[in-house]
């Protein structure tokens, strides 16, 4: 529960919502207690994080808006991709990928072969000889 607590006073601390006693009483505990310091830093990186986040989340929206809005009025118009440029952004995305799954298929196929051809009981010709004998 203290740590609860300990978080909500960071926040009312970083947001300036702490009367002027309470953000002295808070202050002296930040300069006396290395672990409350701590929290507000992770806290204010953390906000500041956020606020990163949040304006490139808005920024982003913002150009879509206005990339619909230009489109809408015949300003420009979206690239519509062809049945073989997809194709060719794919492999071009994921070629990497495919080689090192196709590498490890070709591995284990070569692998299992190996262990299937190692591990078969060898049957000689005698004992071929023997069963075939037997009526």
């Amino acid at each position: 529960m203290d740590e609860l607590l300990l978080l909500e006073a960071v926040e009312r601390y970083l947001k300036g919502e702490m009367s002027a006693q309470e953000r002295a009483f808070f202050e002296e505990i930040r300069k006396n207690d290395p672990s409350v310091d701590q929290a507000v830093v992770e806290h204010t990186f953390l906000f500041h994080e956020l606020d990163k986040q949040a304006n490139i989340k808005a920024y982003k929206h913002t150009l879509y808006e206005v990339e619909g809005m230009l489109a809408e009025e015949g300003i420009i118009t979206k690239a519509q991709l062809n049945g073989k440029a997809k194709v060719a952004f794919l492999w071009k995305k994921y070629k990497r990928n495919i080689a090192v799954a196709a590498s490890i298929a070709g591995l284990m196929s070569v692998a299992s072969a190996g262990l299937i051809i190692a591990y078969t009981k060898k049957v000689s010709d005698s004992n071929k000889e023997d069963l075939v004998a037997i009526p």
